[in-house]
């Protein structure tokens, strides 16, 4: 979606803005505290729901102002949400209520770049893996109906783990057997756009750093050449004594990697 007008009304200190004529790039420049960073702050709260700088709506819906409003157009879609002090929001997309963030966020991919941006290459998988989930909602439509249920029994086998201590196989089938089914497919899909996100990024690669020789290393959280269903019977008696499940693609990574090493070990 490519934004061609933006409405901004009460947050921070952008009491009424209105920009219209958009382009596909475009430069906001202007004196300290005028509201530069605060109209990117309107778009991430209209893609996600969330400001990327607190958690906490009071802060960034002007003072003593009961909500904050942004408000998107493109040539083909309008977007908008309201956004109350006590958290809870209004979304319309075409002038019609819908009931999730997701449907927002599929008509604006966003991506929020900073400083602290390059933290994703040394902070852990976690950050890693949120970048690829990202990536997948948006390429691949029946990723979030597989990660979904994954995620759903993923939460009630640790649940068991950790609230009971003599389980069998038996109390756990019938999780093993959804974690098993949908990781797979997670992990085929995750596998196939990791292929096809490396040719662009090398691609970019090869203008960028010509010199340099990296690859996407796609790790997926469990050993594929005997499968999930087999590395969860195999550590059924440690996920107990851990009380978590130690493999699947929700310990998947994804990784820069040189022919010296990982990039977060050996580049500055």
């Amino acid at each position: 979606m490519h934004l061609t007008r933006l409405n901004i009304e009460r947050v921070r200190n952008l009491k009424t803005v209105a920009l219209h004529g958009l382009q596909p790039f475009n430069v906001f420049y202007g004196a300290n505290g005028s509201g530069k960073t605060s109209i990117l702050e309107a778009i991430h709260l209209l893609a996600t729901g969330r400001s990327f700088r607190t958690h906490i709506p009071k802060n960034y819906i002007q003072y003593e102002a009961d909500d904050a409003i942004v408000f998107a157009q493109s040539a083909t879609e309008k977007i908008g949400m309201q956004k109350l002090a006590s958290g809870e929001q209004l979304m319309k997309v075409n002038g019609d209520t819908v009931a999730t963030q997701g449907q927002l966020a599929k008509l604006l991919p966003l991506q929020h770049i900073d400083p602290q941006s390059t933290d994703i290459i040394d902070h852990g998988a976690k950050p890693r893996r949120q970048l690829l989930d990202w990536l997948m909602f948006h390429v691949e439509p029946e990723f979030y109906f597989a990660w979904q249920y994954y995620s759903r029994a993923l939460k009630q086998r640790n649940t068991l783990l950790k609230t009971r201590r003599n389980l069998s196989l038996a109390d756990l089938e019938p999780w093993n057997k959804m974690l098993s089914d949908y990781g797979e497919i997670l992990h085929s899909q995750r596998l196939s756009i990791v292929e096809q996100w490396n040719v662009y990024f090398q691609n970019d690669l090869s203008q960028l750093l010509p010199d340099l020789e990296i690859e996407l290393e796609y790790s997926p959280g469990f050993h594929t050449e005997q499968g999930l269903m087999q590395d969860l019977l195999n550590q059924h008696q440690k996920d107990i004594e851990r009380r978590y499940t130690e493999y699947g693609p929700h310990r998947a990574d994804l990784r820069l990697k040189t022919p010296f090493g990982h990039a977060d070990d050996v580049l500055s």
